[in-house]
């Protein structure tokens, strides 16, 4: 899903010069068009040069909060092994992983589908918002770079 930044008015910007001048176009086809994240991140620059951007959605209005989730990544976390991200089924069996990289990640609307048919299925599982979630940083990850600090600190 992609949206533009409302800088005016009238205008959806376009880009800004190394001055700090925002350039938009009255036409949302003729705006950037950006991830909700890059989205965001241009309108507080923007209002840190003094404009009053907001996020829109691709038609010019202003996103709302199914928009806005539909953006976001989302995975599916077992609720009886919070550190353990669904990544399949196999014979009615739930397939885990703590590697977010490896998980089942998308849309809030198709995450939601695939968790309810798993509790319809009597898995107990919860839908995570991971949209700024490093992969990395799993049960596993955190372990070895507390390992690797203890023995910097222990000068090994």
């Amino acid at each position: 899903m992609l949206f533009l930044v409302r800088i005016d008015k009238t205008n959806f910007w376009t880009r800004t010069d190394a001055d700090g001048v925002a350039y938009g176009s009255p036409y949302p086809s003729a705006a950037a068009h950006l991830t909700y994240e890059r989205a965001d991140e241009v309108c507080r620059q923007l209002r840190e040069l003094g404009y009053h951007a907001i996020v829109t959605n691709i038609s010019g209005r202003p996103a709302s909060l199914t928009e806005l989730a539909e953006a976001r990544t989302y995975a599916i976390r077992s609720a009886l092994q919070l550190d353990s991200y669904f990544m399949g089924t196999k014979n009615d069996t739930l397939i885990v992983t703590r590697d977010l990289a490896k998980a089942f990640r998308g849309s809030y609307s198709i995450v939601m589908v695939v968790a309810a048919d798993l509790q319809l299925a009597g898995h107990r599982v919860e839908v995570v918002d991971v949209t700024n979630a490093d992969p990395r940083q799993t049960d596993e990850y955190r372990k070895l770079a507390k390992e690797l600090l203890k023995s910097v600190n222990a000068g090994e």
